[in-house]
């Protein structure tokens, strides 16, 4: 899955710039964290994909309202890579993975796995779904946050000053 990952991310560094290898950890550990919370088949292309492509559109727009921007680059390759049938899915657990409450509707079981993944890593481990917290910690030690976290907090910062009445766009009820 990290080297799948890596692969669709590689065309984005230069775009990425400093942030690229800190996002690139942030996808594998949340792949990787996917993983581990999985209690069914587990299809490791399909979240490598959701993986790389959730939050990308941080960077690629430049806006912190960044989940549509995500969701068309995540729909663009999966077009260019011939993978049309699994569109709907990924873009129902790119959208839905900053929803505040358990997600209910088509793609349940995905979206729910991914929208944990993703908070479990968003938490830096304070929210750990049932994970090993040493397991855990080991994934962190093997793909650290290196700024990861910083970086987030430079766009929320930069957004809130634009748009105080809505800092917080990508989240859903």
């Amino acid at each position: 899955m990290e080297q799948l990952i890596a692969e669709i991310l590689l065309p984005y560094k230069g775009t990425l710039g400093k942030a690229y290898e800190p996002y690139l950890y942030h996808a594998i550990r949340v792949g990787y964290i996917a993983e581990q919370l999985s209690k069914s088949k587990f299809n490791k292309e399909k979240f490598a994909i959701v993986c790389a492509f959730h939050d990308l559109g941080i960077w690629t727009k430049n806006t912190w309202d960044y989940l549509k921007p995500s969701e068309v680059l995540a729909s663009d390759y999966l077009v260019e890579t011939n993978q049309n049938d699994l569109n709907d899915e990924v873009i129902a657990m790119i959208h839905h993975h900053h929803k505040l409450t358990s997600y209910k509707g088509e793609f349940e079981e995905a979206v729910e796995l991914f929208r944990k993944a993703d908070l479990v890593d968003f938490s830096n481990g304070l929210i750990l779904f049932g994970l090993n917290r040493k397991w855990h910690s080991e994934l962190k030690q093997k793909y650290p946050t290196i700024g990861f976290y910083n970086e987030l907090g430079r766009n929320f910062w930069k957004h809130a000053k634009f748009k105080p009445w809505n800092p917080l766009p990508m989240v859903r009820y």
